[in-house]
C-alpha cells in the first residue's frame, strides 16, 4: 500500500512540474487591473482612461500570465495576441492559426508601421502622468511567422504608441529597434534565412531564437527582452496604446509579453552620483532629494 501510494505521489510530482513549466494564463482581468496591478505595480503611479479592445465573438486576446520555468525572461506580465489568449500557453505544439476577419484590426497600427489591412486586434489604453522626464518597460515579441522563409517578407504588427492627450501630435511608436526608429517585426530582426528563396540576417543580436517543443510558450520563435522608452514631461497627461494585430490577413498569430511591474513613470530625485562622473558623495557631504 505504501508502494502505491509512493508511486501516485511521485506521478503527481511529476505532473505538477511538467504543467508548471508552461506559462499559465488569466483574462479574467480588467483593463485597470492589468495596468494597475500588473503592469505599473506602483502606488506613486497616476494613471487613469482604461480600455480594453480585442476579439468581440470569443475568448480576448489579453490575458495575465505567470510563469515557473527559468526558460522564459518574465515571472508574470501582460499577454496582447492576436489570438484567443490562452493559445499562447506552452508546449510549443501547434501552430496558432485563429481568429475570424470579423474580429477587427486596426486603424493606428496601420498609420504608424504603414502597413495593411489589419485583423484580429488586442489593444490596451490608459492614460499617466509620468513623474520623471522618462519611461520605460521591458517586453518580448514572440510570433508563429518565424517559420521557414515566412520571415523574409511576413510580419504581424505592433506598436506602443505614445501622446500627449489632447495633441495634434503624431503617435510616437516605442516598440522600435534600439537606437533606430525601425519598427520591431518578425521582417526587421531575424537570423538568416536559408529555405526558400532565403534573406540576409538582419538586426540578429536582438533575434532571441527558434523555440523548441517543450517550450514556455506556443510561438515558434521570438525576440530577446527589449526595453520601450520614451523623453517625456513630468507632470504632463500622456496616453499610451499598446497595439498588435494580424497583418494583411488572420494567418499566423502573434504575442506581445509585458513584464509586470516594469512601466516605469518614477520619480526623479535628482541628478545620479556617481565616481564614474566625479560628482559621489563622499562621507560626511549632504545631498538634497527633490520629491513630491
Amino acid at each position: 500500500m505504501k508502494s502505491i501510494f509512493g508511486y501516485a505521489f511521485l506521478l503527481c510530482l511529476l505532473t505538477f512540474s511538467a504543467q508548471a513549466q508552461y506559462i499559465v494564463t488569466n483574462s479574467n482581468f480588467t483593463a485597470q487591473q492589468l495596468v494597475e496591478d500588473i503592469l505599473i505595480d506602483s502606488p506613486c503611479a497616476v494613471v487613469s482612461n482604461f480600455t480594453l479592445t480585442s476579439n468581440p465573438d470569443g475568448e480576448p486576446g489579453y490575458a495575465y500570465f505567470t510563469n515557473d520555468s527559468p526558460n522564459f525572461p518574465f515571472q508574470e506580465g501582460v499577454l496582447l495576441t492576436t489570438a484567443p489568449a490562452s493559445f499562447s500557453q506552452g508546449p510549443n505544439s501547434y501552430l496558432i492559426d485563429a481568429g475570424l476577419p470579423s474580429w477587427p484590426g486596426d486603424v493606428d497600427v496601420e498609420q504608424a508601421l504603414q502597413i495593411g489591412p489589419t485583423f484580429n486586434a488586442t489593444i490596451l489604453e490608459f492614460d499617466f502622468i509620468p513623474q520623471s522626464n522618462k519611461i520605460s518597460f521591458r517586453y518580448v515579441f514572440q510570433s508563429e511567422e518565424y517559420l521557414g522563409s515566412a520571415p523574409c517578407q511576413y510580419s504581424d504588427g505592433f506598436a506602443f504608441l505614445l501622446r500627449e492627450v489632447n495633441s495634434q501630435d503624431q503617435y510616437e511608436n516605442l516598440a522600435v529597434i534600439p537606437g533606430t526608429t525601425t519598427p520591431v517585426k518578425v521582417t526587421t530582426v531575424r537570423p538568416q534565412i536559408t529555405s526558400g528563396n532565403g534573406c540576409a540576417a538582419m538586426n540578429e543580436q536582438f533575434f532571441g531564437g527558434y523555440n523548441p517543443v517543450n517550450y514556455p510558450t506556443n510561438y515558434a520563435g521570438g525576440t530577446v527582452v527589449l526595453t520601450a522608452q520614451a523623453n517625456v514631461i513630468p507632470n504632463t497627461l500622456y496616453h499610451i496604446k499598446l497595439v498588435i494585430a494580424d497583418d494583411e490577413n488572420v494567418r499566423y498569430d502573434s504575442g506581445i509579453f509585458l513584464e509586470a511591474g516594469s512601466f516605469s513613470v518614477g520619480t526623479d530625485i535628482g541628478p545620479s552620483r556617481l565616481i564614474a562622473t566625479n560628482n559621489a558623495v563622499c562621507e560626511g557631504n549632504q545631498v538634497t532629494l527633490t520629491v513630491n
